[in-house]
């Protein structure tokens, strides 16, 4: 349980030692690695019940500790799911934005819809608050965050595409999968 936690503290130390830039990246990337493994184990309701049902049992566990509300409406016939792999990364990359919507945002209500089949996965995650700034990936990657680029990163480890958009009525995070992009 302090594994992460110390090794954020040591990518800290390193940080402010010029010369230790490139073992800070390849250690963030280790900790990125690391948190994805366990949380990959830990994903019961996505192995049993499918996509649909994890993304209700997230929005249900983030609304117990926050004034924001989250409606989830996904198609997900559980004899027509996408790979396990793409799965998990969906499931991963619509927490992190429920996640960053709920500590960002300012908003009341989180949304979100699509659909995933076992040929295309088209799911929206989108807040009613202030949006994301133009300028806060590069911020966030500056300050060590891993967010966004955690989101990429699992979209494009599928062969999906995730795009982050933001205006005054919001933010809107949107990841897109076919089978034919993943070949």
């Amino acid at each position: 349980d302090s594994t992460l936690p110390r090794l954020a503290d040591v990518i800290r130390h390193l940080d402010v030692v010029p010369s230790a830039e490139d073992d800070a990246e390849q250690l963030r990337a280790v900790a990125a690695e690391l948190r994805d493994a366990a949380v990959a184990r830990e994903a019961p309701e996505l192995e049993h019940f499918g996509l649909g049902v994890a993304l209700v049992g997230v929005a249900e566990r983030m609304s117990r500790a926050a004034t924001m509300r989250f409606d989830v409406d996904v198609l997900a016939a559980p004899g027509d799911r996408p790979p396990a792999a793409v799965e998990h990364a969906v499931l991963r990359v619509c927490e992190e934005a429920m996640s960053n919507a709920l500590k960002h945002s300012g908003g009341h209500l989180v949304t979100v819809r699509g659909q995933a089949t076992r040929e295309a996965v088209d799911l929206t995650v989108e807040d009613d608050g202030r949006g994301i700034p133009p300028d806060a990936p590069s911020h966030a990657a500056a300050a060590g965050r891993l967010g966004l680029r955690g989101m990429w990163a699992r979209a494009t480890s599928v062969g999906a595409e995730c795009t982050v958009t933001g205006g005054s009525e919001g933010t809107t995070v949107r990841f897109r999968w076919t089978a034919r992009s993943a070949s």
